[in-house]
């Protein structure tokens, strides 16, 4: 962990010289895959002089803070309607429905925290994909299916896992490389 250090000049004992350092534990926490400190913030430590006051309080960014979703484009094309020919036409509230007892269910967040995806991050696909399957026209045909089987009972809402870890992989691109960014931020190891 490196700390933000403060030396005083012996021959003028008012003079404050900040050797500041970046403070990457917390992301390198996340990258790494460790356990993170969720809801709490940590603050650097500066001298006790009265102008740093203000800097003392400064919080660290983590990296849910920092990465942001890519919007959604859809990459599909498919004939018009071939989902609701086959599967029947999917009335908005039930999408809801099943999507929001998706969203409740401890194994999937067990699921998504395995592939990982933070509670940050599964709360904003979770909304993304929520939002497309609600608000496309077009849904792709094995999608539209699920929820229709889902619908009439002959389905679970756990058989939507692997959509929801595809969109979300879309939206947080950064997740398909996790395993080299691991590798990356890991600066125990030199560069080979």
């Amino acid at each position: 962990m490196f700390n933000i250090c403060t030396t005083v000049c012996r021959k003028q004992p008012k003079v404050h010289k900040l050797i500041k350092q970046v403070d990457v534990t917390n992301l390198t926490k996340h990258v790494l895959g460790f356990k993170s400190l969720q809801g709490q913030e940590l603050y650097s430590r500066h001298s006790k002089s009265k102008k740093n006051k203000k800097s003392q309080n400064t919080p660290v960014k983590t990296l849910e803070s920092l990465v942001e979703p890519v919007p959604y484009t859809s990459t599909h094309t498919q004939p018009h309607g071939i989902g609701e020919e086959l599967g029947g036409t999917l009335a908005k509230e039930k999408i809801l429905g099943i999507l929001t007892q998706f969203y409740v269910r401890k194994e999937v967040r067990k699921f998504a925290e395995e592939n990982g995806i933070e509670s940050k991050f599964f709360h904003k696909s979770f909304q993304s994909f929520r939002k497309f399957c609600c608000d496309e026209e077009n849904l792709p045909v094995e999608l539209h299916l699920i929820l229709s089987d889902i619908a009439a009972g002959a389905g679970h809402v756990d058989d939507l896992l692997p959509y929801f870890l595809q969109h979300t992989k879309k939206i947080f691109p950064h997740l398909e490389c996790l395993e080299d960014l691991k590798k990356i931020s890991d600066l125990r190891n030199p560069a080979n």
